[in-house]
């Protein structure tokens, strides 16, 4: 290893500590720094993919609940809980709760979740499972969709189109890694 590799590895590390210094010393001293998170940036890169990974996981719940019970729940269990903490880290799942609350509104043949942001600037999401009857078998049909605009009213209720979901106007079906 040249010398001159070594003093610009050893300057970049230094670097590094001391912005790390300096972000744990700011978050001390003004702690809104971090805790208060830019929607934007909390829409873009945090909150999408952690939260439609959380809007998934939710579902996959539901329709195992719907599997054992012959019926939707309109909570969230503390199995479930367990298990979301389990399949999300904790950080993300904070950051998930911080920014968005859930609604379930549970029926014979279909749930939906309303996801509502807490705070303007973010986009509110639509989750439904449906139940489809073909023959002896029971089949879900489901579908996430995200308002084209941020907004604090989730879309309407998505509809079924066949073995699928079509978005209501001013929805589409939600991407993770859109941006």
């Amino acid at each position: 290893v040249s010398k001159r590799r070594l003093f610009w590895s050893t300057v970049l590390a230094n670097l590094a500590s001391y912005f790390l210094f300096f972000l744990f010393l700011s978050t001390q001293t003004y702690p809104s720094l971090l805790w208060k998170g830019n929607p934007k940036f909390v829409n873009r890169l945090l909150g999408r993919a952690a939260l439609l990974e959380n809007i998934q996981l939710q579902l996959e719940q539901q329709k195992d609940f719907y599997r054992q019970h012959g019926r939707f729940s309109s909570v969230i269990n503390q199995d479930f809980a367990r298990d979301l903490s389990q399949q999300l880290s904790r950080s993300l799942r904070s950051q998930v709760n911080q920014f968005y609350q859930f609604e379930w509104l549970a029926q014979v043949d279909y749930v939906v979740l309303k996801v509502k942001p807490r705070e303007e600037g973010l986009n509110s999401y639509t989750a439904v499972v449906l139940v489809v009857k073909q023959q002896s078998r029971t089949i879900f049909v489901e579908g996430i969709c995200q308002a084209d605009q941020p907004s604090l009213e989730p879309p309407m209720i998505p509809k079924r189109l066949k073995q699928t979901v079509q978005c209501a106007e001013g929805s589409a079906p939600a991407q993770k890694w859109k941006f």
